[in-house]
């Protein structure tokens, strides 16, 4: 018990002065040598990481921004220094340059090749379990690709790890798939659309149905040919899968033209009987105060699984 309150423990804890503070004349007691040496040890750590919304490591961020720009290979020392020292300053309150330096890191590591992405990834684990860091590497390691089989090698790896259940995703894959084509044509690979075509079509398609920008007067059409699409993919999937696909479907605006799709589906199926009434009904429930739904088709829906439900 001593141990765990004057131990190494104590100073992961945010007011481990003032905690020792308050248990040394019992420490004294019981263990007065530990206690002197914890005593000995706080006078060293008057620099510390306390409160709410720390900023003090974004200087020393910038500095390092500066520093891989003219040799991204220094990841591996000073950002690895950056990097641990910002998980002590994690530990200790609310650093705010966390994510950032992350980010950067990652971003330097990318920047000296897919091997440096390979061991970052494979030290720490905050790189290698985080799609989101996956999706930025990916993106960073374009810059750097010089063959056509390292670009279909990111295309096949960014198509794993983005869904197509999800809109931000989708978004993500479309830049990608961007990119992808213009490095292609950096390296005169002229047929690479063809060839991640063969790859995964599906995902081309997804890429090429999310337009930046459209002229208004197309915009009806697109969205025709994008339901067509997605009817034609989700008519592959099992109940359970569109059920799934209503439930992660983050964008509420499309949730309820992606819930009459497959109600549809179901109803040319014939298999839109009172249990799955209950089932689109229960993700109603969850949709409705998120959204003005009385605009968006939501009550034409609600009428239909009401009547099927009697």
């Amino acid at each position: 018990m001593l141990k765990k309150l004057f131990g190494d423990s104590l100073f992961q804890e945010e007011n481990f002065s003032e905690q020792f503070n308050h248990f040394k004349k019992y420490g004294l007691i019981v263990s007065e040598e530990l206690t002197r040496d914890v005593e000995a040890k706080l006078q060293w750590d008057v620099v510390s990481f306390v409160g709410h919304k720390d900023y003090s490591l974004y200087p020393i961020l910038e500095t390092f921004k500066k520093i891989v720009l003219l040799d991204s290979s220094y990841w591996e020392t000073k950002g690895i220094d950056l990097y641990t020292l910002s998980y002590v300053a994690d530990s200790k309150g609310d650093n705010r340059a966390s994510s950032s330096i992350e980010l950067e890191l990652s971003k330097a590591a990318a920047d000296s090749g897919f091997s440096n992405v390979w061991r970052l990834n494979k030290n720490y684990e905050n790189f290698r379990y985080s799609l989101d860091m996956t999706y930025h590497q990916i993106i960073d390691l374009m810059s750097v690709v010089d063959t056509v089989k390292d670009l279909k090698a990111l295309w096949i790896l960014s198509c794993g790890i983005l869904s197509w259940y999800n809109n931000s995703d989708r978004v993500g894959l479309k830049s990608v798939f961007d990119k992808c084509i213009e490095k292609a044509n950096e390296l005169r690979a002229l047929d690479f659309k063809e060839q991640l075509i063969n790859i995964s079509k599906s995902h081309v398609d997804i890429s090429l149905m999310q337009q930046s920008e459209v002229e208004k007067g197309d915009l009806c059409n697109i969205e025709i040919n994008s339901e067509e699409v997605l009817k034609e993919e989700l008519s592959e999937l099992s109940n359970d899968e569109l059920f799934d696909f209503l439930k992660y479907e983050v964008s509420y605006s499309q949730k309820w033209s992606s819930l009459q799709i497959i109600m549809s589906i179901f109803v040319e199926k014939r298999i839109l009987d009172k249990t799955m009434a209950q089932k689109f009904l229960n993700i109603v429930e969850i949709m409705l105060p998120n959204y003005s739904w009385e605009q968006s088709g939501g009550a034409n829906i609600i009428e239909k699984i009401i009547k099927i439900l009697g």
